[in-house]
């Protein structure tokens, strides 16, 4: 027969204090084992090999506390504060499950460290605009799709990774990026590459990880998508680099839904290289006369698609200007004519090491000119270059 454990035995700090339940040595839940805490929970100690099932319950509708210098790791985890919420103040595991049954999941929004962070688990669920991760969540070797179930201001706005094999964390965030509240210096939404013409002043996201990967990034009606384009094909996700100090381009490989709701998954990226992303527009991007999938070229020598030839070059006007920027928006190819073919060598002077060749990634190409409206257009494509 299931038996049930209420740990209901606590340790009060001072006369006023909050009463808690405090470990200092070692404590293991095994197989089977199902523990209600029903009060705050302070570790100072291990207690990180546990198997059964961890519910965490307020019954006085304040927050519930974990706090400590070290991070408990559970097996299943069931979040149950009705109205209230579990307060992190020291990150938290889960192996297997984690269960949103009433409240959410706060982390302090100033301190990325302290994360819910799911361990190679199996699922999580109950995930709504009222139960997620109000905070950091992080996901470890986690080898399929990985949603964020992440949120502010009482709504979830996910995120997407391909998978988690590594260790990405996340948190999203209902405010101007120039104002950037929780962060030590703001991320200006005017200063941007020349290729990204406006950039959300309304969110974005703290997205952290050391191994490239694309993300896919969700927008309702509150994310005023119609403010930046009018069509979806200029949509794209830009990063605030950390380099540059700028907003720049991270791609748009694949865009559905409307104005009021959809998602956009980028190109891939370093997620460690940006301090934020959000939604950005490139205005005139390439239209139906030209191809605008991602154009790859391999310049080894081996006679066979050695070099990129830009596109539809006959269908611009006199005077068009064809150049070829690296991902972080710096000039790397400018050629003379429209038609010259690029061997991905740089002939741009400031370009370092540029007699060796440029190296194996995401570059785009700007096309300037001025229509017979005497309106100028910028249109943009990608290169794929691979050593």
């Amino acid at each position: 027969m299931k038996r049930t454990l209420y740990l209901i035995f606590f340790i009060s700090v001072g006369v006023f204090s909050q009463t808690a339940i405090r470990n200092a040595g070692v404590i293991q839940m095994h197989d089977g084992a199902e523990v209600g805490f029903h009060t705050n929970l302070v570790n100072d100690g291990t207690f990180d090999k546990n198997l059964g099932k961890a519910h965490f319950y307020s019954v006085n509708g304040g927050n519930l506390v974990i706090s400590g210098t070290n991070r408990p790791i559970f097996h299943d985890m069931y979040v149950e504060t009705l109205n209230a919420n579990l307060e992190l103040e020291v990150s938290v595991g889960a192996k297997n499950e984690l269960w949103f049954v009433e409240g959410k999941i706060e982390t302090q929004r100033d301190e990325p460290a302290i994360s819910m962070d799911l361990i190679g688990h199996q699922f999580y669920q109950g995930e709504d605009d009222e139960h997620y991760v109000d905070g950091y969540n992080s996901v470890i070797n986690y080898n399929n799709e990985y949603k964020f179930p992440i949120g502010d201001d009482n709504r979830l706005r996910p995120m997407f990774i391909p998978n988690g094999d590594t260790n990405y964390k996340g948190a999203y965030f209902f405010e101007d990026p120039s104002i950037a509240s929780y962060f030590i210096s703001a991320f200006d939404t005017k200063k941007k590459a020349r290729d990204v013409k406006v950039v959300s002043e309304l969110e974005f996201w703290d997205f952290d990880g050391q191994k490239a990967t694309d993300v896919t990034l969700t927008w309702d009606i509150h994310s005023e998508i119609k403010l930046l384009v009018k069509d979806l094909k200029e949509l794209t996700v830009v990063g605030w680099s950390k380099e540059k100090k700028q907003w720049v381009d991270l791609g748009n490989a694949e865009v559905q839904g409307d104005l009021t709701e959809g998602k956009i998954k980028s190109l891939a990226f370093r997620p460690d290289d940006y301090l934020a992303i959000t939604f950005g527009s490139t205005g005139d991007i390439m239209d139906d006369f030209c191809d605008t999938t991602i154009n790859t070229f391999t310049p080894d020598g081996d006679g066979v698609n050695d070099t990129f030839e830009l596109q539809c070059a006959d269908k611009y006007p006199p005077g068009s200007i064809y150049e070829v920027y690296d991902r972080w928006g710096s000039l790397v190819y400018s050629p003379d004519k429209l038609t010259d073919k690029w061997d991905g060598f740089s002939n741009v002077d400031l370009t370092v090491n540029r007699q060796k060749g440029l190296p194996t990634g995401v570059y785009f190409y700007l096309v300037t000119f001025t229509d017979e409206t005497g309106y100028e257009n910028v249109r943009k494509g990608w290169i794929y270059l691979i050593r």
